[in-house]
């Protein structure tokens, strides 16, 4: 859910063209949220194998992948927002 807030940050930066203050408020919230997403996106990540191993019956492998996808994509959008600068 950050990463589409930070997303429809970014997209109302550019739609609005805001000048000065309301523009620096829209991407300091952004990469506020941003750094929320890393940071729980990093939590569930780590917690994923640990919970798996504790499972007794293993969660399907399409849910696995899933987990996987949506604690890596905070991280892919920061690794573009760094080459992007």
């Amino acid at each position: 859910m950050f990463v589409i807030g930070v997303l429809l940050m970014w997209f109302a930066i550019a739609i609005w063209q805001l000048a000065g203050g309301p523009k620096d408020t829209l991407r300091a919230f952004g990469d506020l949220l941003l750094f929320t997403s890393v940071v729980t996106g990093s939590v569930g990540g780590l917690l994923t194998p640990i919970v798996q191993s504790r499972r007794k019956r293993r969660a399907p492998k399409s849910l696995q992948i899933a987990a996987l996808a949506i604690a890596l994509a905070p991280w892919i959008l920061f690794a573009l927002i760094i080459w992007r600068r």
